[in-house]
């Protein structure tokens, strides 16, 4: 099953819920980077109490008319505040659907452009998509937050890289890397290029910032053996302090 399949199965059923008051896709589609990968990722906007009703109603349509290989309900809360499943047809391509369900009245429903693109409507029986921008005070509470998180324990990582290195313990270093990298290093890389997208990790990387520099940390992640483990740690430490000093100017 391929993304225009799974719409134009879902979307009808949908169109017919009473419960339903809006479908919004979000995703690769509102960011404009569809592919032949993308899945099918929606924002169901229900009546205020019709939520898990709205949930458990789709989930059966789907468990009628595909073969389902997985269902993964999101544990709640979530960290979005929406109810959650995905679900991925018993079939051999590398689809799946991400369904996401809220209530009318849910003040974040993930508008601002800078952050999640521009949704494609799917319908709205009640007019509610505006898109907004990424409010000031929320983003600088935010960029605090990713820069302190980037600032702790940066040296405590880099030694313990180091230390399994000259034990030559390659996946307890390897482990260590990995975690300077994107813990400490890759933060700053966002806060410095797509600071809208500071805590986005290295999710959409190569999309949001210049291709040498994304070509530069791409790099950094291959490291083989604990020899070039102790030869990039220096290098991802020397950069992660000219970033820290750039951004505290």
């Amino acid at each position: 099953m391929k993304r225009e399949e799974a719409a134009l199965l879902l979307k009808p059923f949908l169109e017919t819920l009473e419960s339903v008051v809006a479908v919004w896709e979000a995703g690769s589609q509102a960011t404009g980077r569809v592919d032949a990968y993308s899945d099918l990722d929606l924002l169901i906007i229900t009546q205020d109490e019709e939520v898990e009703k709205t949930l458990q109603k789709t989930y059966e349509f789907l468990k009628k008319h595909l073969s389902i290989r997985h269902y993964i309900r999101a544990p709640e809360p979530t960290w979005h505040g929406f109810s959650q499943f995905f679900v991925i047809p018993d079939d051999q391509d590398l689809f799946y659907f991400d369904l996401s369900f809220t209530k009318v009245s849910q003040p974040d429903k993930f508008t601002d452009v800078e952050r999640h693109g521009k949704a494609t409507i799917w319908f709205e029986k009640t007019p509610l998509y505006s898109p907004t921008s990424f409010e000031n005070e929320e983003k600088e509470k935010m960029l605090v937050r990713i820069k302190q998180s980037a600032l702790l324990y940066a040296p405590i990582i880099e030694r313990e890289t180091r230390k399994a290195c000259k034990r030559d313990s390659f996946m307890d270093a390897m482990s260590m890397y990995h975690t300077y990298l994107t813990r400490f290093l890759v933060p700053f890389i966002n806060l410095l290029y797509r600071p809208n997208k500071a805590d986005f990790g290295v999710r959409y990387l190569k999309n949001d910032i210049p291709y040498d520099v994304y070509l530069k940390i791409s790099t950094l992640f291959i490291a083989p053996s604990c020899n070039v483990i102790s030869e990039k740690i220096n290098e991802a430490v020397r950069w992660y302090e000219e970033l820290k000093t750039l951004l505290n100017q």
